[in-house]
């Protein structure tokens, strides 16, 4: 799945999926805004389609020292699962809870799922303790994009030259 950042408040994404779903949310808008701010860039960043978190069994601090940046980010996580309520998809963490990346002022962490129980069924968000293991909790990891470091880098003469040799015609714009 690819998510794409957006300017928008926190507090009004999860507006827009309030208004797909049901939610339960610790924060109030205020606190969301204040917490989770709006990230200085727009961000593209793919993760796995697995519906529940990539890897579990560990606290929030050991996903943090192992995976860093690579973990997802609240905003990510509105953004997917209002898309997901949006089309009548299959919503994320129906068994298990995704740790977010980041600590909140208290030292605690954000968590969210998705409570499929008939009388809610509705994106759940609140908080966890950082250093402590939870076997139903985990963590969502962007896949990391490929490194250009192996390619050789050449000389533009040399490309053209290469090209030439191929039987090509090149003109050279300067």
């Amino acid at each position: 799945m690819k998510i794409t950042e957006t300017t928008k408040k926190t507090s009004e994404l999860m507006k827009l999926l309030r208004k797909e779903t049901s939610i339960y949310s610790y924060w109030d808008d205020k606190k969301l805004d204040d917490n989770f701010p709006v990230p200085e860039k727009s961000t593209t960043r793919e993760f796995s389609d697995n519906l529940e978190p990539d890897v579990l069994g560990k606290s929030h601090d050991d996903f943090t020292k192992e995976y860093g940046d690579r973990m997802m980010t609240i905003r990510e996580y509105i953004i997917e699962q209002t898309r997901r309520a949006k089309n009548k998809e299959t919503m994320l963490d129906e068994k298990n809870w995704t740790f977010f990346r980041g600590r909140l002022p208290s030292g605690r962490v954000a968590r969210g799922d998705w409570d499929p129980d008939l009388r809610y069924r509705r994106v759940r968000f609140d908080w966890g303790s950082a250093d402590r293991v939870n076997a139903d909790c985990g963590a969502r990891l962007a896949i990391p994009l490929k490194s250009c470091d192996s390619l050789v880098p050449f000389a533009i003469d040399e490309a053209i030259k290469i090209v030439k040799e191929a039987g090509y015609q090149v003109s050279k714009i300067m």
